[in-house]
This record gives structure tokens, C-alpha cells and sequence, in this order.
């Protein structure tokens, strides 16, 4: 049994690390935007940084200066670039902080150190995030099964057909295992092609090769023959498991062979795909299958939770969005590499950044000077309405540039600003207008 106190540092390691992965991709982002006399004079700050990643050690306090003080051009876009190298230098901080509070919980949980008081309130108090039922797909699915009971209980009844309780219960055994997947047509399909081998497989055995078998020697010599072959197979198809199961449950032994008569191993047979094949109707019925849809849905759903947080503040709330995202993208992911699309990932990270952005302003709303709030808010309104746009429109830009105007002080000196929420917004125009010309502050 897992001790509490081990169940919290695992949490607590869980949510840091999920942390740190919009981080990580905001962090590449703002590299790749950055230009060859930048990019050259960071490389000893990020080596500096990878040396105390490695050892799992907080962040040098020189190293945030080191990255602010980057060269700027002598142009108009001074203050973008500013303004992205502040950014940089408080999310390397934050990555390289949460990296070490990893590695210290890591130590306390396998007992070689123990927690600072300050991080071990921290982890006393880490509680799990709590799963959001898609209540949505589960209606699909239940209207599917309903549809094929109804519909076969309705045959069963009207006709009094006796092998109609057969036909129920394989269409239950159907969708009850691959009913829920992203492609419940084509499992179940698979599903009825393995059924058909095995009847035909358990007719040869059942009519074929145990009516030879005069004693146990021969009865074992006809079984070898039958279930040796499925065995290998089975080592490298579980479904082979399945013709195993099929062909030994129609074998009637008593102190003689006795098989049932051949017609009624027919009409069973034909009562088991009849309910198979319905399970694939009723499963169709209501679910669109393949990984679009499945892509769609997700970013359905993305939508959805992200207008939430712009309505919502909560660090809390923020995070469980996080590691939900996170659960939908390596779902998402793993389906587009199986499908040869996994290029397109790339925008389901984009989209957890937004998120995440989104979360941060909405939490510093309540900080902001008064134009400053309303520039935002004009912001998140017209980002909740562009959420089913295929790509976010010249006027969201606008405004983001004059929320950015609103919350830049005249002089651009640091800590004179509300620096996260600027971060924010400067995070949001890169995710969503990444090839944008550089924010110029208004004069």
C-alpha cells in the first residue's frame, strides 16, 4: 500500500513537471524568434543553465540579468525585444526552480534528504487534480449501445427466435471492449472477422476432428492439432486467443463426445455476427470515426476549457488545465503518428500555450491599472469568439498590440510594468501570430 506522504511527493513531482512543459515549448518558441547576435550572446546563459539543470540546483542569480541584458537593435522594435528577453529570463528562472524542487522531492521521497520547511508545506499541501467526465462522448457511446439492445432485444421478442439471447449478448461483448475507442467500426470489425475464422475453425473441430477421436490418446492427438497452431499464433495476435475461446466453448463433453446438432451450430453462429454487425451499426450511428474527427474533438474540447479560464482565475484551475491538455495531446499524438500526421501536434502545443496565457492575464485582471483591465478584457472577449476560427483574425492582433500600449510604461523601465501580464500577452501574440511584425509601443 502507498503510504500518503509518498502519494503527495509523487503529486507533487506530477504537477512541477507538467508545469515545466508549457514552459519548455514558450522557451524554444521565444529562441527561434530570436535574432544571430542574440542568439550567440545567450549561449553562455544557457549553458550556465544547462549546468544547473543537470546538477538540479535553483538558478544563479546573475543568470536572469545575463539574458535581460541581451544586445538590442537600434530600431523600432527595441521594446519587442526587450520585452521578449525579460520574458526569456523569468521563464529560465521559473524552469530551473521548479527543476530543483523536482529533484529535492525526488531525494525526500527515496529518503536520501529531507525538504526545506517552506517546500515541505508546499508538498503537505498537493492534492490531485480532478478528472472532467467528457459527458459528451459517454452520451455517444451509451446511445449506440442503447439503439443495438433495443434493436435486437425488439428482433428477439417479435419473432421469439431462441437464439436471440445469443445475438444480445455478442453485440454486448462487442461494444463493451471496443465500443469506447477512437474506431469502434473497424475494431469491431476486426473483431467479426476473427468470429468468422473461429466458427468455421470450431465447425471443423466440433464436426471434423473429435467425431475421430475413439480414446484419450486420439481425443489429446485432435485437440493438439486444433489448439498447438492458435498457440503460436496467439503469441503474436491476442485476437488468435479469441478463436481458442470460441472453438473449446462449443465442445459438449460428457462420458462421450456429443455435439450439438449441426443446424443449431449454424443458427448460433449466425445469431453471434448478426449481433456483431449490429453492434457496428449501432456504434456509427452516432460517432463520427478517425483521427480528424478525433483531432477535432479535441480542439473542441481545448476551446471550450480555454474559454473557461479566461472567465475563471485560479493557479489551481490554470494547472488542471495543464496536465488535461497534456493527457489529450499524447492521446491526440499518438493516433497522428500512427496516421502519418504528426506534424500537426505542433498546434495542439500551440494551443495549450494559449491556454496557459490566457489563465495568467485573467489571474493579473484584478492587479491592472483600470485601462489596463478593460484593454485585456477586450482581449479575452474577442479571443472567446474567434475560438472556432481556423485562424485568428487582424483585429484580435490589434488588440493585443493595444493592451501591450496600455500596460507599457513610457519609459520601458523594468518593474515599472506589470511584468506577467505583459509576458502573457506578449505570449499570446507569439502563439497565435508568430510571423507578426514586432509590437512598436504607441508614442
Amino acid at each position: 500500500m502507498i503510504h500518503r506522504d509518498d502519494l503527495r511527493h509523487a503529486l507533487a513531482i506530477q504537477q512541477r513537471l507538467l508545469r515545466m512543459v508549457p514552459l519548455l515549448s514558450a522557451i524554444g518558441s521565444r529562441i527561434a524568434g530570436l535574432g544571430e547576435a542574440e542568439r550567440l550572446a545567450l549561449r553562455p546563459s544557457l549553458a550556465t543553465a544547462r549546468a544547473h539543470l543537470d546538477a538540479g540546483t535553483e538558478p544563479p542569480p546573475d543568470l536572469a540579468d545575463a539574458v535581460r541584458s541581451l544586445p538590442l537593435d537600434a530600431s523600432d522594435a527595441r521594446a519587442w525585444q526587450q520585452l521578449i528577453h525579460d520574458a526569456l529570463a523569468d521563464m529560465l528562472t521559473e524552469m530551473l526552480t521548479l527543476w530543483s524542487e523536482v529533484s529535492r522531492i525526488e531525494a525526500a521521497l527515496s529518503g536520501k534528504a529531507k525538504l526545506a520547511p517552506a517546500l515541505a508545506r508546499t508538498v503537505s499541501e498537493t492534492r490531485a487534480f480532478p478528472l472532467n467526465p467528457d459527458i459528451d462522448h459517454a452520451a455517444r457511446i451509451a446511445a449506440g449501445i442503447l439503439v443495438t439492445y433495443a434493436l435486437l432485444c425488439g428482433l428477439w421478442y417479435a419473432t421469439g427466435w431462441h437464439q436471440g439471447a445469443n445475438a444480445v449478448l455478442f453485440s454486448t461483448i462487442a461494444l463493451a471492449f471496443f465500443g469506447g475507442g477512437d474506431e469502434p467500426g473497424r475494431a469491431i470489425g476486426m473483431f467479426a472477422r476473427f468470429a468468422l475464422l473461429a466458427t468455421l475453425l470450431a465447425g471443423i473441430l466440433c464436426y471434423g476432428l473429435l467425431p475421430l477421436a475413439a480414446d484419450f490418446a486420439t481425443f489429446a492427438m485432435m485437440m493438439g492439432l486444433f489448439m498447438l497452431p492458435l498457440g503460436v499464433w496467439a503469441a503474436v495476435s491476442p485476437m488468435a486467443t479469441l478463436l481458442l475461446a470460441f472453438g473449446l466453448s462449443n465442445i459438449n463433453l460428457q462420458g462421450h463426445y456429443s455435439p450439438p446438432d449441426f443446424g443449431t451450430f449454424v443458427e448460433a453462429s449466425v445469431a453471434s455476427m448478426l449481433g456483431i454487425f449490429t453492434a457496428i451499426l449501432g456504434a456509427g450511428l452516432f460517432r463520427t470515426w478517425g483521427v480528424q474527427h478525433q483531432l477535432q474533438r479535441v480542439l473542441r474540447i481545448e476551446a471550450r476549457e480555454i474559454a473557461r479560464l479566461s472567465r475563471s482565475p485560479s493557479r489551481r484551475l490554470r494547472d488542471s488545465y495543464v496536465q488535461r491538455a497534456l493527457d489529450r495531446i499524447s492521446v491526440v499524438t499518438a493516433r497522428l503518428a500512427a496516421a502519418g500526421q504528426i506534424e500537426r501536434s505542433a498546434g495542439l502545443l500551440i494551443r495549450l500555450r494559449v491556454g496557459a496565457n490566457v489563465a495568467d492575464l485573467r489571474s493579473m485582471g484584478n492587479a491592472l491599472p483600470a485601462d489596463g483591465r478593460q484593454a485585456t478584457d477586450r482581449v479575452l472577449d474577442q479571443l472567446r469568439s474567434e475560438f472556432d476560427k481556423p485562424q485568428p483574425s487582424s483585429r484580435l492582433l490589434a488588440l493585443i498590440d493595444e493592451a501591450l500600449d496600455a500596460l507599457w510604461p513610457g519609459d520601458g523601465s523594468p518593474g515599472a510594468r506589470p511584468d506577467r501580464a505583459i509576458h502573457a500577452l506578449a505570449g499570446l501574440r507569439i502563439a497565435l501570430f508568430e510571423r507578426a511584425p514586432a509590437w512598436v509601443p504607441a508614442t
